[in-house]
């Protein structure tokens, strides 16, 4: 009788388990459903911007996520070195993650509309299904993962590929020596 009330404890373990992990995929959705609207309200050249990034060079944008998520490691654990460098690593982590999620909102809206903008014009049903794919992907289990893990990345690295969207902007002239 105790293996029984083991076993049943164990299955109502796994099913809280299983509806938690539901519930962080779908608030996580929620929220950069959310995000994006505001994104794309906001700083709607910019959004587009990175959707341009991401629809012309994927691999790109994943190789630089890469690189970028080990770069700011680095200069993250550098800055916490000294208690001077604390509060530039917080505001630089603060930016960074803000950052990543427009271009995650950018990586979902691209391919909502690489699926469905032959049918609708509608940026805000793109994101919509983005959200949607994101979610049902997330609660995959390994897989989830790694396809959240892929678009953190490529939506980081159109950010870098975009340099930030246009808030650097290029140097104007005089940036090459003429040999003499």
């Amino acid at each position: 009788m105790q293996a029984l009330i083991d076993q049943w404890d164990g299955l109502t373990s796994w099913g809280f388990r299983v509806a938690g992990d539901i519930g962080d995929a779908f608030s996580g959705a929620l929220v950069l459903f959310v995000l994006g609207l505001i994104l794309m309200a906001l700083a709607g050249d910019r959004m587009e911007r990175l959707e341009g990034e991401v629809a012309a060079r994927p691999a790109r944008s994943f190789a630089l996520g890469l690189i970028g998520i080990i770069g700011a490691a680095v200069i993250g654990i550098t800055l916490c070195v000294t208690v001077i460098g604390i509060p530039f690593a917080l505001v630089g982590a603060m930016a960074l993650a803000l950052f990543t999620y427009a271009g995650v909102v950018a990586v979902l809206r691209t391919l909502g509309a690489a699926l469905i903008q032959h049918r609708t014009p509608n940026r805000y049903l793109h994101l919509a299904l983005g959200c949607v794919l994101f979610f049902l992907v997330g609660c995959v289990p390994w897989l989830g993962k790694y396809v959240t893990f892929a678009v953190l990345a490529t939506g980081l690295g159109a950010v870098l590929g975009s340099k930030v969207a246009g808030l650097w902007r290029p140097r104007s002239g005089g940036g090459s020596y003429a040999a003499v």
